[in-house]
């Protein structure tokens, strides 16, 4: 269970109690240690001040000045310590107005939860544990420190990082807590949307992603920042491709079938059917959702501003959102379509979430096993570059307008499926078919089956 992290840290401890100070392991690191795993993670807590800590270990610097916490650097990556402290009050739901120097068991008390609110001396080798979290771990339970009201009241993210920890442990949320964050859930929307994307990001990306889903149901975190996903609850589904109910159950289920997400793969999980409460239509037994995806899309370009999500992020969980449906039609695509499918960025993703999709559904998983054979057997292809651009039809006396897409797409597909293998090839193709075939009767016909753009493939409702 010992790393260099781990080495360092207790070395730092080690230092700090050979001064005359105490010192010990603080909050998740040492919850870990009990649950076996290795931490990555250790803040080190002890009673010197930051000035104190400062001329212990020169070169150290301060990064929470008002907080006491000074980050002790070195060739492995710097470990906080931070001073024993008591919190004023808190006005913003964030920061306390001030802090002064406290004991052990003060500074304890005033942490989130019961499992991250202990302490470790590696020294003695000995857990200190002033709030019960010890008892709570093994119980499989979160629970508030103190007064529930009080602790969320300080900050108001702590309403998701108890969703947080419960869904990553697979633990229960105590009584009283989870009465208190039903109480004050409304006041999540006072939280900075980078707060609350990050801790979202967390839980969706957990083993019981599901679970946490289910539990901001339950309690109302949905409701501020995520409606459209709340929206998702009783909107009903053909039972015939979606036995397992409504739409959010089957967004729930879906995300248990994920193994160690990407953010964006979790986050595309989530928001794959999001348009669905949108777009479906019930006439009698008959249910559909027309064009849900690209509704669905769209909505997600509209939830990743609200959260911050950056550029780069929001165009792969779209793409998730947009693509998802087109598994559908593999078994009946083109070759050339075949090719721009695999070749799709991060490809990896979008089967990922098939997979998930399908088996929380009806559970036909062929097109997914047809398709990580293929891949199995060649690596995710790389579309060549295109035989011919617009210049080359500007050279050939073509005048730029609607009809250089329908030529240019025209090649592409030809040269996908292997059709056309070279440059000389392609320009004899457009000036053979292109530049005289509109005035030949031999070609007129096949000019006109040319598409004008890419066609969507069809969309099945589900």
């Amino acid at each position: 269970m010992e790393n260099r992290f781990v080495k360092k840290a207790a070395w730092i401890v080690r230092k700090l109690q050979r001064n005359g100070f105490e010192a010990v392991f603080a909050g998740g690191a040492v919850r870990d240690r009990l649950l076996g795993i290795v931490p990555v993670d250790i803040d080190v807590a002890t009673s010197a001040s930051a000035e104190e800590v400062c001329n212990i270990f020169p070169g150290s610097g301060k990064v929470g000045k008002a907080f006491g916490v000074v980050l002790v650097k070195g060739d492995d990556p710097p470990i906080e310590v931070a001073s024993f402290r008591v919190d004023g009050p808190y006005k913003d739901g964030r920061r306390p107005e001030w802090v002064k120097p406290a004991s052990a068991r003060e500074d304890a008390e005033r942490r989130d939860f019961t499992i991250n609110g202990m302490f470790y001396d590696p020294v003695l080798d000995k857990f200190v544990d002033f709030v019960g979290g010890g008892k709570d771990l093994e119980n499989g339970i979160i629970r508030a420190i103190g007064e529930p009201d009080t602790r969320f009241d300080e900050d108001y993210l702590r309403l998701y990082r108890a969703v947080r920890f419960a869904s990553r442990l697979g633990f229960r949320i105590e009584e009283q807590t989870l009465s208190s964050m039903k109480k004050q859930s409304h006041k999540a929307k006072f939280i900075a949307a980078e707060r609350v994307r990050d801790e979202l990001s967390k839980i969706f990306s957990s083993a019981n992603a599901d679970y946490g889903l289910q539990i901001m149901a339950d309690c109302g975190l949905l409701k501020f920042w995520l409606p459209e996903i709340d929206k998702m609850q009783g909107v009903p589904q053909p039972k015939l491709y979606h036995p397992e109910g409504d739409v959010f159950e089957h967004t729930r289920k879906a995300l248990t079938n994920l193994t160690k997400p990407s953010s964006t793969l979790a986050w595309g999980t989530l928001l794959h059917d999001v348009g669905k409460p949108e777009v479906t239509e019930i006439s009698g037994d008959s249910i559909t959702s027309p064009l849900h995806a690209r509704v669905g899309a769209e909505m997600v370009e509209t939830i990743a501003e609200r959260l911050k999500f950056s550029n780069k992020d929001t165009a792969q969980i779209k793409a998730l959102v947009d693509n998802h449906m087109r598994f559908v039609d593999y078994p009946r695509m083109k070759e050339s379509t075949r090719k721009r499918f695999l070749a799709m960025d991060r490809f990896a993703e979008h089967l990922a979430l098939h997979r998930a999709d399908s088996l929380a559904s009806n559970g036909n998983t062929k097109t997914y096993e047809e398709i990580a054979a293929e891949l199995k057997k060649k690596p995710q292809p790389k579309l060549p570059s295109p035989l011919i651009s617009g210049d080359d039809l500007i050279t050939l006396d073509f005048q730029p307008g609607p009809l250089f897409k329908r030529i240019l797409f025209d090649v592409r597909e030809k040269q996908l499926n292997g059709e056309i293998i070279d440059r000389i090839e392609a320009l004899d193709h457009v000036m053979a078919v292109w530049k005289q075939g509109a005035d030949n009767p031999a070609t007129a016909d096949q000019l006109r089956k040319v598409p004008k753009a890419p066609q969507p493939l069809k969309e099945e409702d589900r």
